[in-house]
Order: structure tokens, then sequence, then C-alpha cells
């Protein structure tokens, strides 16, 4: 606020001239008294300047609404909505969402710092406020090494950048417990720059989550029991209550909630499909969650925006009060949270229904054509088998966990495999960043398809090519319509394209309108279970997460598969 507006603030604040904007007839919502309150809320030049008697220049009446602070999601990829970035940005708003705390580690593993600049352009085209973390662990983990690393040196380039505010999710742990150089000096780097670093530490106890968060790490995600969530915050950490298209831990950590522990709770979604929102909601969702699950409904928005300002150091917002932004969020009532309207800045983004701004993308040139495959063709799906046994994945119901198991499949006269009715499908991982010709082959079990082959260019964390599928030349198909389209999700059945989504941007979004995206993913889901014969609820989540190798216990890469509990390759 320069000198002219902080007189005109002052003289607002005085009653001497007329606010810009008065919000009037509403319930305030008030985080720091954990109370509901009555009166006119001024706005001056995008910032509240109080609540009580004051006449402004334009009024809007409240019609008995309950006004909330913007909510706040306190960890997110928003390459995992499918949308671009102005799109989902356009879709969270209407959800009652004003800011959103992001990390994007996804599209950076494909692009770099090129992908990194785009998300920063991107994010300055839409009125929410997107703060970025810069990705922490890319590559995920060592074997990974057809991505090129984002180092230290790399995020200099970002420093002081106002959209910059942390370093993202870390989840090599034992680099930090072990004091490895290159983890060491991304967490200096962040502390030379006073960046906030995110946590990652599922299962950390004791002496090595005492290193962890006295290494500066001041928030965690992957909590998923009450006594996780009191290790954390008894060492000064902030825990983030994940509800996700695929975690959900939410529902597991509210008993843990209460007067002590809430103000360091955020909400957070990390990863959350465009279908999801439309259908569910975004942190409105969540607060229904909470509410429903008896939890006072002030603390379940305390948890959705003024901790997650305190936590990221965001003191321009988070609250209804003096000198903090005009992020404000209509509710009908304190249990549905249906949200009427929606302002950012002072600024009316969301009314009637509709979004009142316009959504206006990025070019996204700079991380298109990312598909850089060498010498793919069917003979790259040939699996020869040395013995009549071998290992294989098996998937677990409802989880991203998999088995290494032993299996007997069926092989011909010459030794490759041969698709049968036992269970068993061929699952390929193909470099789509180098051009190596590097194509990982194995074996998956309980990932139910019967016919046909589903392909994704959304591999976490790389996001390379991954294929499963019940017949080589559908797997053929796919792989090829990925790389002629240039990346997304594709469902193929008897030759031909059944069911896709492309995805122009990085391999990772879509270009077009979230409407269409979500009828798109909803024919998908369609022929995953009716034509395919997957009977999992989330086929795409789950497949996309069969080539992380660092969640246990057997993954995929192009490598092959790789044990993740002894971290090596499986001949």
């Amino acid at each position: 606020m320069d000198k002219n507006k902080l007189k005109k603030f002052l003289a607002v604040a005085r009653h001497e001239v007329l606010a810009d904007l008065v919000v009037t007839n509403c319930n305030i919502v008030n985080v720091f008294l954990k109370r509901v309150i009555s009166g006119n809320v001024a706005i001056c030049d995008g910032l509240v300047v109080g609540i009580g008697e004051y006449q402004g220049k334009q009024t809007i009446d409240g019609d008995g609404a309950y006004l909330a602070p913007g909510l706040i999601d306190a960890h997110i990829h928003l390459e995992s909505t499918y949308l671009g970035v102005e799109q989902a940005a356009g879709l969270m708003m209407t959800r009652g969402t004003t800011a959103i705390i992001a990390d994007p580690h996804e599209i950076v593993n494909v692009a770099g710092a090129q992908g990194m600049m785009y998300m920063l352009d991107a994010a300055a085209n839409t009125p929410l406020a997107i703060k970025y973390m810069l990705p922490s662990c890319v590559p995920a983990c060592a074997i990974e090494d057809l991505v090129t690393p984002f180092t230290a040196e790399d995020m200099r380039q970002f420093a002081g950048h106002p959209d910059i505010i942390g370093l993202g999710e870390m989840m090599d742990y034992p680099g930090l417990i072990s004091g490895s150089d290159e983890v060491l000096d991304k967490i200096l780097f962040a502390a030379q720059n006073g960046l906030i670093v995110d946590g990652h530490a599922p299962m950390l106890s004791d002496g090595i989550l005492d290193g962890y968060a006295g290494a500066g790490v001041r928030t965690d995600h992957e909590c998923t029991t009450v006594e996780e969530l009191n290790d954390r915050i008894s060492r000064g950490m902030y825990v983030m209550l994940r509800n996700g298209s695929a975690a959900k831990d939410l529902e597991n950590l509210l008993p843990g909630v209460n007067e002590n522990s809430s103000r360091y709770c955020l909400i957070c979604s990390d990863d959350k499909e465009v279908e999801n929102i439309i259908n569910q909601g975004h942190l409105d969702e969540s607060l229904r969650i909470c509410v429903r699950h008896g939890i006072d409904p002030i603390v379940a928005i305390q948890m959705a925006t003024i901790n997650a300002a305190e936590c990221y150091n965001l003191n321009d917002r988070g609250a209804i009060a003096p000198g903090r932004r005009a992020d404000l969020v209509f509710f009908d009532d304190l249990t549905d949270f249906n949200v009427s309207r929606v302002m950012i800045g002072g600024k009316m983004v969301f009314a009637n229904g509709q979004l009142q701004v316009p959504i206006i993308p990025t070019s996204h040139d700079s991380v298109a054509n990312s598909m850089h495959v060498k010498d793919f063709s069917i003979d790259s799906l040939k699996l020869h088998l040395k013995s009549e046994e071998t290992v294989a994945m098996a998937t677990l119901p409802h989880s991203l966990l998999t088995k290494k198991i032993t299996v007997r499949p069926v092989r011909d006269a010459d030794g490759f495999f041969r698709f049968s009715n036992d269970g068993l499908n061929k699952i390929a991982v193909i470099d789509r960043h180098r051009r190596s010709g590097a194509v990982g082959l194995g074996l998956i079990k309980g990932f139910g398809i019967t016919q046909g082959a589903l392909a994704l260019t959304i591999a976490h964390d790389s996001h390379h090519l991954i294929v499963i599928g019940a017949c080589d030349s559908d797997m053929e198909v796919a792989v090829n319509h990925l790389i002629e389209c240039q990346g997304g999700i594709v469902v193929v059945s008897g030759g031909k394209v059944i069911g896709e989504l492309e995805m122009p941007i990085a391999g990772l979004m879509s270009d077009l309108d979230p409407i269409v995206v979500k009828d798109k993913l909803a024919n998908i889901h369609e022929q995953c279970a009716n034509v395919l014969g997957i009977r999992e609820n989330e086929p795409l989540v789950k497949l996309s997460f069969m080539a992380l190798p660092v969640i246990p216990e057997i993954k995929m890469t192009p490598k092959g598969l790789f044990d993740v509990s002894e971290f090596k390759l499986i001949d």
C-alpha cells in the first residue's frame, strides 16, 4: 500500500470518506475469537477496512449469508486436476477457494525450469492467488535418472519471486536424515531465502522425526493416524488433513482435532480430479465432512483459512479483519457450506451460479510437444521369461501399495509371455523424456483388465508413458495414439480408441473446458469398467502410481521392475 492509498484507507476508517464497497446484512465469521458477529464490512482498494456501521459508494446486500474468509488449500498439485491452470483456478473459485499453495513437481519432472516458469506465468493470469513451492525431489529418487534433476542451483533463478513461498514436499527423508549434500543444499537454500519447507513423512517417528522437523520442515500431509498427527504437532509442525481423489485421510484424523491441536491443523486436497471438484466440491466438501464428524464449523473454517495463512506467512489474508485482503466467501449456512458468492480482492468473481471473470488461458507452447519416444513398436512389448516362475506386481484394493509375488505365467514355445485368463496383465513404462528407447516390462495382478488396454502419460512422479493391457496389439495402439496426440489418457479395445482425453500441456493437463474434461473422464471410467473389466473405482489414479518407485513394495520403471524395499531392480 503506497502513501496515498494508506491515507485513503485511514480516512475511510475515520468515517470521513465513503468506502469503495460495503457488504451489509450478513453473519461474519471471526476466526480469531471463534464466533459469528454482525455488522457491515467496509472495503477500500481491495482491503477490509473494518466491521461496523460503515457507508460505501457501493453496497452489496449479504442476504443473511455467513461471510467467511476465502478458503486456502494448503497443498495441491494443480496438474492432478487434469485442467490448465486458469481453468482449474476458475473451478476452485466457484467452491469458495481464493488461494492455494501449489507444488508443481509433476510438470517440473517433465519440463524442468520451463515447466516452473509456465506455471508462474499462468498463475498471474487468474484472480485466484496461486503461491508455489519449488519442487524439492525431481526426480523422486536416483533410479529415475531419465528425468533431468531440478537442483538447488536451478532454484536460484526463482529466488525472490513474489509467488514462490517455499520448498515443496521433502519426500527424500532418508537423504535429509543422512545429511546428503544435495538435499542439505536445498534445505539451506530455503532457509537463506526465507522459504517454508513442506514435508512428506509417512510413518516417521522418534529421533528420525526429530531430525526431520529440526532441519526446518514445517508441515506434513502424509499423516494417516491420530498418533502421527500428535507426534508432529508436538514437534511444532503443522499437519494437513488431506481429502483428495484417492488419498482420504481427513476423516481418520478428525478424532485428533481438539482445542489444543486444531490451530496446527490445515486442510488440503493434494491430488483432486476435475470430476471430484465438480461433483463433490473442493475445500467446501472438507468443511462438510468436518461438521458431519462433530467439528465446530468455525474451527473447520479456521483450518481452511487463518491456519494456512499463518503457516505460510500469508499475513495479508485468512481472516476478515482490518488490512487483510477482501477475499470473502458467502455461505448459505455453516452445515452444508453452499457457496453463493465469492469475492477476491474486493471484486466479485462468482455469483448467480456463474464465474464473473473471464478465463483467458496462457500459451502453453513452452511445455507442449513433450513426447520424446524413440523407436517404439509392438516388438517393444515382447516379454521373454527365463523360467516357469517369475516375479510380478500385485495391486491391493483401494491402495497405492503393491506386493511382490511369484507367479507361473503361460509362455509360448519360445518362452515369451502369453495372455490367458489367469488374471495377469502386462504393464510397460516407456521413456518419453530423453529418447532413450527404454521400455520397462513386467506383469501385474489385480488390476483386472480382461480385454483391451489403458495408457496414460501421467505416471508419478516422472510421468513417463505407462500402459497396461490384456493384448499387445491394443497396447501398441494406445501407446502410438498418445505419442501422436502429445500425451493424455486413452482406452483401446479391438484395435480402436473408445475413450480419450488429450493433454497437450506437458502430457499432464488438458486445455479444454472443465465440463468437457469431466465428460471425457466419465466416458473413460465407463469404458474401463464396462469394456476393459476394471473394477477399481479410480483406475487412472491407481495406474498413475504404479510407476512411482518410492511407494512400497514393487513398482515399474523404464528400466524394469523395481523393488522399493531393497531399492534395486529385479531381473
